[in-house]
């Protein structure tokens, strides 16, 4: 069985939204929500046939510049891909210090912020998809 973004889309807003959840819940949440977020970037910014890996950069990090790159070049939505590249990079400083900080509490507010920045990307995300396809039809 396989499963897709939204499928973890869907798991992080149960975790966020269970008002009687624990710090492991709230951890989780954020860490889905990321990762639902990491795997539509993958599909809004595809990699290019010039795509290399820099000296230790991670497969994250090569997807979230995928953006950056985009915004640089003529493409439809390239402000918004700039701006979706830092709301992304802030999510996964977020993803970070829920799956490795255990020492850090990660509060309810932390989730909140967390998923909100989750929403503007998959909105984000489908705007600039919208226009891709709107000038591929013009």
């Amino acid at each position: 069985m396989s499963c897709s973004h939204t499928d973890l889309l869907e798991l992080a807003k149960r975790l966020a939204e269970n008002e009687e959840r624990s710090e492991v819940q709230n951890r989780c949440a954020i860490s889905r929500g990321y990762y639902a977020c990491l795997h539509l970037f993958e599909l809004t910014f595809q990699p290019g046939p010039d795509e290399m890996r820099m000296d230790g950069e991670s497969s994250h990090a090569v997807i979230i510049r995928r953006a950056r790159d985009y915004a640089r070049g003529p493409n439809p939505g390239r402000l918004v891909a700039a701006e979706l590249a830092k709301t992304m990079a802030r999510l996964k400083s977020d993803r970070n210090d829920a799956d490795y900080k255990l020492h850090k509490n990660i509060s309810r507010v932390s989730v909140s912020e967390a998923m909100a920045r989750v929403e503007s990307i998959m909105d984000g995300c489908a705007v600039v998809e919208n226009r891709r396809n709107a000038q591929e039809i013009a």
